[in-house]
């Protein structure tokens, strides 16, 4: 901007404050033109009342009852990770444990290994 062009703060206010009056009091609103083609399109936009759908009746199981009331599907999938677990722990032998235990027995005994507790030739052939 040049120097000419620039009004100081006070001018500024005035202009402002002269078009924020001329505003208010030419507070025109909406035609009644504009007003009737707005409600006519909302009335065709509103959905038509049709006949009442019966909602399908609740079906109560006390074997759904039992299951969410177990825990339901979160439950059953904590039950199976710590039953895979539990065999996994039942048929390995622990041999990690064994440095623990002689410190609270004082006795060392060295067991063979998981093939001489459940030998897999025998469990497979006896079927």
């Amino acid at each position: 901007m040049t120097d000419r062009n620039q009004k100081s703060d006070r001018e500024i206010s005035a202009d402002l404050a002269a078009f924020f009056t001329a505003a208010k009091k030419s507070a025109a609103g909406p035609s009644d033109n504009l007003l009737a083609a707005v409600l006519k399109d909302a009335e065709r936009l509103l959905p038509t009342p049709g006949p009442a759908r019966p909602t399908p009746a609740r079906r109560f199981s006390r074997l759904i009852d039992i299951w969410q009331g177990l825990g339901g599907w979160q439950a059953a999938t904590a039950f199976g990770l710590f039953l895979a677990l539990g065999i996994w722990l039942g048929y390995t032998p622990p041999s990690g444990l064994e440095p623990v235990a002689d410190q609270f027995s004082g006795q060392i005994e060295t067991v063979g290994v998981a093939s001489d507790y459940f030998p897999l030739d025998d469990m497979l052939n006896e079927g």
